[in-house]
Order: C-alpha cells, then sequence, then structure tokens
C-alpha cells in the first residue's frame, strides 16, 4: 500500500510539473507576443489549468481513497466568458460535423469554480454534439432569474428514453 502511495505521488508530480511548464511557455509566449492570437492563448491556458486540477483531483482519490473530493477555486467571472469559453472546447467537434452553435449569453457576474461549470458544459454541449446529426445546430443558453444562474443546451438529436 505505501509502495501504491508512493508511486501515485510520483506520477502526480512527475505529469503536474509537465503541464505546469507547458502553461508557464503559454503564459510568457503570451507576455512576449502582443500579436499571438489572445483568444487562442486563453484557452490553452484554461485547458492545460483544467488538466493539471484533474490529475490532481484523480491521484488524490487514488492516494487517499477519497474519490470525488474536488477543491473548488471560487472566483468571480462574467457568465458570458462562461458560455464563450465553453463553446471555444468545443468548436473542433462542431467543425467535424459542420454544425452550428447558437450562443445566447446572460449578462452578469458569477461568482463559482469557473472550470468546474466550463467542464460541465462541455461535457453537455460534447454529448449534444454527438448524438445530433451532421449539419444540424445546437444551442447554448442562460440565463439569471431569482438571483439565480440558469444553463441550457439543447439540440435536436434522439434524447433521452423515459
Amino acid at each position: 500500500e505505501q509502495g501504491r502511495k508512493a508511486y501515485i505521488k510520483i506520477l502526480k508530480d512527475m505529469q503536474s510539473a509537465k503541464l505546469l511548464k507547458i502553461k508557464e511557455s503559454v503564459s510568457l509566449f503570451s507576455a512576449k507576443n502582443e500579436t499571438a492570437p489572445k483568444k487562442r492563448i486563453d484557452l490553452m491556458n484554461a485547458g492545460l489549468t483544467e488538466m493539471i486540477r484533474m490529475l490532481e483531483s484523480m491521484t488524490d482519490g487514488l492516494s487517499f481513497g477519497t474519490g470525488g473530493k474536488v477543491d473548488l477555486e471560487i472566483c468571480c467571472f462574467q457568465a458570458s466568458d462562461l458560455l464563450s469559453m465553453s463553446a471555444s472546447f468545443v468548436d473542433s467537434l462542431l467543425q467535424k460535423k459542420a454544425m452550428g452553435l447558437e450562443l445566447q449569453a446572460a449578462n452578469g457576474e458569477l461568482n463559482a469554480d469557473p472550470a468546474l461549470l466550463r467542464r460541465v458544459l462541455v461535457n453537455l454541449l460534447s454529448n449534444a454534439i454527438k448524438f445530433s446529426a451532421r449539419q444540424s445546430s445546437i444551442k447554448l443558453e442562460s440565463s439569471f432569474k431569482d438571483n439565480r444562474f440558469h444553463c441550457a443546451v439543447s439540440d435536436n438529436g434522439p434524447g433521452i428514453s423515459e
């Protein structure tokens, strides 16, 4: 058991270190190169940050038997940024199926963990793309009602049978 924990810690440290070096390089490139497409670099940074957190979460669960435990990183951010970043993550999937995405983002601030919310939205969008016909369209929309944030993904796929 002790050997397994040591192995998992080494694996976690090695992979996290590699991803952190890539993330630092992307950030450094962004700072030095003002002509680089900022949206693309921000997307890479967000993806790397999410990969690092996912790796840490998985290895922590394996090491200590605490599967499902996630440390939240709460901050204030714009709901429209969450939706546009989530849409960017699935852009290549949309292109492969020649699909469109209608985005209707509400204006407003959220105080939550943006990486975890983005992961949920990307998962929902990926499922909508996967089960929708080629050249169809999906919709990602959000609203604020009664001081709560609401988000919906809709498509024309087969749906879930009852």
